[in-house]
């Protein structure tokens, strides 16, 4: 029930603001930084839960900052994409400032990989591609994405005990 609240909360406050104001470049570096601090803090004082590490108690509700760091990776890879394409250049996951992107991108799931909440990791990796499909990734590099991502979860699945007991449950 406070989830719904908090959601309607949310959907009402960017509904007043404007997207806009949430894609200035200040306020979309302090949704990732604040969304780094709060899964690093995950790491020191995180609540505890069949043996995973992955929310923040915060006296009235529990908060798994996982959440903020999906936001956070929507707005940066949009931002970045959209002058990308008002620049007229072709969107590429090979470009420098594609590779910056990603590498914050991956910087946050791999940290919540680790807690370990490895699906929600891959889903922050995979909004991001998502934001790149959406901007006009061509199709060889949207193949690339998609045989990377199945090798990728065959090996962590394999690689893991966690995901072993996980998957023979």
């Amino acid at each position: 029930m406070i989830y719904a609240l908090l959601g309607m909360g949310c959907i009402y406050m960017v509904r007043k603001i404007g997207y806009r104001w949430f894609m200035r470049p200040r306020n979309i570096m302090l949704a990732y930084g604040a969304s780094l601090v709060l899964v690093l803090l995950v790491y020191a004082v995180g609540v505890e839960a069949n043996g995973a590490k992955r929310w923040l108690h915060l006296g009235f509700i529990t908060f798994q900052p996982s959440e903020l760091a999906k936001v956070a990776v929507i707005m940066l890879t949009a931002f970045f994409l959209s002058h990308t394409i008002r620049a007229g250049l072709t969107v590429s996951l090979l470009s420098k400032t594609s590779s910056i992107v990603l590498g914050f991108v991956f910087f946050l799931a791999v940290l919540v990989g680790g807690q370990p909440d490895k699906g929600t990791g891959a889903i922050i990796a995979g909004l991001s591609f998502g934001v790149f499909m959406a901007a006009g990734l061509n199709k060889k590099q949207l193949t690339m994405i998609v045989i990377s991502c199945v090798v990728g979860v065959i090996l962590i699945g394999l690689s893991y005990t966690y995901s072993n007991n996980r998957l023979n449950v």
